[in-house]
């Protein structure tokens, strides 16, 4: 977090001179992970190995730790996240305002999400036949499990859904979440309260 704090005077630069610095300086910090993981002596804890084929073997070179976050992560994340802002910057019409919504209102749409999020994975799972206390007390399931070894219901191989699926309820609580951002980018944008700039 404090690196990305560090990089955000970048974004103070105007057009074609932001885009350019976001992009020379995303391809640096990512060049710099490829570097530094292939050599494979520092920068996370768990190295990689050529593994039974090349796409496995590129798994495990990107599978970093992200918490905590390595060297590699934050380089990977960070130069990647970086390039793509410097072409997202050049959205116009529609997708500019949707970015724009999200971004004057970060943590209030991660918060308003999470909540969101996790209302939905309650219905979800009640209406699968799982019992509300498996999402409200995961923890505290979780270790009566483990001292009696029982079977936790939400292990059972039926549970879950498949990775479109995962995207389409991803889109939707983003789509959800929109009108709440553009409210509140709105409301911190016309209030002056101290708090509000931490949202």
């Amino acid at each position: 977090m404090c690196l990305g704090y560090s990089l955000s005077g970048l974004f103070l630069y105007e057009g074609a001179q932001r885009r350019k610095a976001l992009a020379l300086t995303g391809l640096i910090l990512f060049v710099a992970f490829v570097v530094i993981r292939y050599i494979n002596v520092f920068g996370d804890p768990s190295p990689w190995s050529a593994q039974t084929n090349a796409m496995r073997t590129i798994m495990s070179f990107l599978n970093v730790n992200k918490y905590p976050p390595s060297l590699d992560y934050v380089l990977a994340t960070l130069g990647i996240t970086l390039i793509l802002a410097s072409l997202l910057d050049r959205c116009t019409g529609i997708a500019k305002t949707v970015l724009t919504t999200y971004g004057r209102a970060p943590l209030f749409t991660y918060i308003v999400h999470i909540y969101i999020l996790h209302g939905l994975q309650l219905l979800l799972g009640m209406a699968m036949g799982y019992p509300a206390q498996i999402f409200t007390e995961f923890t505290k399931w979780s270790a009566i499990a483990a001292m009696q070894h029982l079977e936790v219901p939400i292990v059972k191989a039926n549970w879950g859904f498949s990775l479109p699926v995962v995207y389409m309820l991803w889109i939707a609580i983003l789509a959800m979440v929109y009108p709440l951002s553009r409210w509140f980018a709105r409301y911190r944008a016309n209030h002056s309260q101290w708090w509000l700039s931490y949202l």
